[in-house]
């Protein structure tokens, strides 16, 4: 079968008319592992076709998709897995929530489907297992080049016996949004680009997610070279903007000319990265919030621009199936949507000091405007009382060693829509400041 190289990868629900397809890659699979030194651990008849079914009815069969072709067949799903409670001869790396896979095979279009496949599932929840067949050295192999650690022995329901790994993050980064407060951000992130200090994940929100992206493409001082370029021009943020558009940001200008043409952004550095990168993003249908994960920052952009979209002012994105604005609406500081991806040890940038603490905000337009989304508008009004308890989670974590905190330490004055270059520059010569200044810490509690 011929390759198909340099082919855009997608992973999609496996749909019921694909069931045929999905058959013949199982059985694809099961010649292959036959030629290549396993011809025991599928034998002749696995997967059988009413697990196969039974995958997809349930939604936990994955199809990657090269173009119009499926390129690779997988089962995904988070929750416990029974034959995974018991495991001999070592020990799970560790005991938080996981996903997992099975069944995975490639139908041979495209090198390094199966690859592909499991860092998709680990970009889902931050903490996969898997496991494999003794003579399987191909899959073996595949696993310990994605980062998989062997954990020890399992048995599944008939006894048989299977070699375990399993994969989990390490530290995260959380990064708060604010508008124009982001260029505080933008001044840590740098530093930590100047020192080398990289991490596991990061999820930004709103601003936190415009100036994470540079950090993750390793661009020191892209953020503060544009904004103090462009925040007196009327199509990066203004009025004017609004009047003529229905939002303040132009999104064209901001989210295509400045990245692909005025100031580009490194997008082959931001894919080369090994750190995972997310947006945080409010889901107006449910009122929560969504944490995408982001893979290819050209085709993913309009995640991005959603994360930051400001309800008011910005148009509703819509992405994935789902409606989408500021993700700072329902989760401003997401460390527990960090935590439930597996980063039991996270770095928190805060863009507001800390002593404050977010009052109670008037009742504006929001029912009107999103009177078709109660569930969102019921976030907006507990949007102050939601902000309270995660700092007061933050700080309690804090204080248990599982959180390092950076936060201004000055009171922040900055309006979201600053245009003024020089204050702009004071709020990011404090970020860099407050990060120099708080480093040796910081890598004390990376070390640790």
């Amino acid at each position: 079968m011929e390759e198909k190289r340099n082919t855009p990868l997608r992973v999609e629900k496996t749909r019921p008319e694909q069931f045929e397809q999905v058959l013949r890659i199982y059985d694809r699979a099961r010649h292959f592992m036959a030629e290549h030194g396993n011809p025991n651990q599928w034998g002749n008849t696995n997967p059988p076709a009413a697990r196969v079914r039974q995958d997809i009815d349930e939604g936990n069969s994955y199809v990657c998709m090269a173009g119009g072709e499926i390129a690779a067949v997988f089962y995904y799903k988070e929750g416990e897995d029974p034959t995974y409670r018991v495991i001999e001869n070592g020990a799970w790396v560790n005991d938080a929530p996981y996903g997992v896979v099975h069944r995975i095979s490639s139908a041979g279009i495209v090198k390094g489907a199966g690859s592909f496949c499991v860092r998709w599932a680990f970009s889902r929840c931050g903490n996969l297992r898997i496991d494999t067949h003794r003579d399987n050295t191909v899959m073996q192999n595949m696993l310990k080049k994605n980062g998989f650690v062997y954990c020890g022995i399992i048995h599944l329901e008939d006894g048989a016996e299977r070699l375990a790994f399993q994969k989990a993050y390490g530290i995260g980064l959380v990064l708060e949004g604010g508008g124009m407060r982001g260029i505080y951000t933008a001044g840590v992130l740098d530093v930590f680009l100047k020192h080398g200090i990289t991490f596991d994940g990061v999820l930004g929100v709103s601003a936190g997610a415009i100036h994470g992206c540079s950090y993750v493409s390793g661009q020191y001082g892209r953020s503060i070279r544009y904004y103090l370029k462009y925040c007196q021009d009327k199509r990066f943020m203004s009025v004017s903007n609004l009047l003529r558009h229905g939002e303040l940001v132009n999104t064209q200008f901001c989210y295509h000319e400045i990245p692909e043409k005025l100031d580009p952004y490194d997008y082959e550095a931001f894919e080369a990265s090994p750190t995972r990168f997310y947006v945080g993003c409010s889901n107006l249908k449910t009122g929560r919030p969504e944490f995408l994960p982001i893979t290819d920052m050209k085709a993913q952009i309009d995640a991005v621009r959603a994360s930051a979209s400001l309800p008011y002012v910005s148009h509703i994105v819509r992405y994935e199936g789902m409606e989408l604005l500021d993700g700072g609406c329902t989760d401003s500081i997401p460390i527990r949507g960090m935590m439930r991806m597996g980063y039991r040890k996270n770095v928190v940038v805060l863009t507001r000091d800390a002593s404050y603490r977010k009052p109670p905000e008037p009742v504006g337009p929001g029912h009107i405007l999103y009177c078709r989304y109660p569930q969102f508008t019921a976030a907006m009004n507990h949007r102050h009382k939601t902000y309270n308890q995660t700092v007061q989670l933050i700080r309690r974590l804090e204080r248990e060693g599982h959180v390092f905190v950076i936060c201004p330490s000055q009171l922040m004055t900055i309006s979201r829509i600053c245009s003024d270059p020089q204050e702009i520059m004071g709020v990011y010569e404090l970020g860099c400041a407050d990060a120099e200044t708080r480093l040796e810490e910081l890598c004390q509690f990376l070390k640790v």
